[in-house]
């Protein structure tokens, strides 16, 4: 009787992590669906390239204290200055470059619409893996690529037909991939380094770079703002940037990470949501078509494996006994 109450309680205290680790989770996914609406309501007051570096910085230095501790856990004797390079980079790539051309773009395109192709980094990342990884691409997965590519396409033809929603698309794809490169280039960087560490020195690092950047766009680096501007602009770096990669990597700490990363897929759905509640984006027909679009091909390739047993299990009901 002893040991099966053990195990009854081992159950359930892993029962109890889990739902914390999803709830976590399911607090990034809100938050970041919130990034692109949010960040219109201060575009009168900031240049949007400001609003990229000052939500990076300030939200890179609340995160910097786990990137303190956890830098203990790197094998730092089996970095090199290679290593260092690559991380510099990167974090170029991933963060300056990425998130200036995410607010340009945001400047020029309905918030929906970029919630909606920035969704679309899990599906860049199959075929990046591929390339840089040599990991494999299965059909469901390609599947998926077919169907966010189909997506995107349609929330080009969704956007005013104009010169500056064709660039702000380009934009977006160009950010799409970048950081998708990032994403998978840091995960074989990861091995050496621990991510708890390498993550938030990379967004702060990331910030700093896009100094010369907002030089060269003429745009300041900071400019006295009014109460409401100020506690969005707060609101985007403490809880966009701070707070939700500090719950998703707690969640993911908690849960199996292909199952906790699957979550990502009602991205769309939400950001569409609040672009319609806090904005009052009218969200046409083939906004919507597109939404559902994207959210089905993320569905494909974050849960493959499910889809895999249900399509399994359809043949075999299919086929009788």
């Amino acid at each position: 009787m002893p040991s099966k109450n053990k195990t009854g309680s081992r159950k359930e205290a892993t029962s109890q992590r889990e739902g914390l680790g999803y709830a976590l989770i399911a607090m990034t996914v809100v938050l970041w669906s919130m990034i692109e609406v949010i960040s219109k309501l201060i575009q009168a007051d900031l240049h949007p390239m400001t609003i990229a570096f000052l939500r990076f910085f300030i939200g890179g230095l609340c995160l910097m204290p786990f990137a303190l501790f956890y830098g203990r856990y790197n094998k730092w004797k089996e970095l090199g200055a290679r290593d260092w390079l690559s991380f510099l980079l990167l974090s170029f790539l991933g963060i300056s470059l990425t998130f200036s051309l995410f607010h340009l773009a945001l400047y020029w395109m309905d918030a929906s619409s970029t919630a909606v192709i920035i969704s679309t980094v899990p599906i860049f990342a199959a075929p990046a893996a591929y390339f840089f990884l040599g990991e494999r691409i299965r059909p469901i997965a390609l599947a998926g690529i077919a169907l966010g590519g189909a997506g995107v396409f349609i929330v080009y033809l969704s956007e005013s037909n104009t010169w500056h929603s064709a660039l702000g698309t380009l934009m977006m794809l160009v950010c799409v991939i970048a950081f998708t490169v990032y994403s998978v280039l840091m995960k074989r960087l990861n091995q050496r380094m621990d991510p708890r560490f390498s993550t938030p020195a990379s967004l702060w690092l990331g910030s700093l770079m896009m100094a010369p950047l907002l030089l060269l766009e003429k745009a300041p680096l900071y400019r006295p703002l009014p109460l409401q501007p100020l506690l969005v602009l707060l609101f985007l770096s403490v809880f966009g940037v701070g707070a939700s990669y500090m719950f998703y990597f707690m969640g993911l700490s908690r849960v199996k990470a292909s199952k906790g990363v699957s979550l990502m897929y009602l991205k769309p759905f939400l950001a569409g949501f609040f672009a319609v509640l806090l904005l009052q984006e009218a969200i046409s027909f083939q906004r919507a078509i597109s939404i559902v679009i994207v959210g089905l091909s993320l569905y494909l390739i974050l849960e493959e494996g499910r889809v895999k047993e249900l399509i399994k299990g359809w043949m075999k009901n299919r086929s009788g006994p």
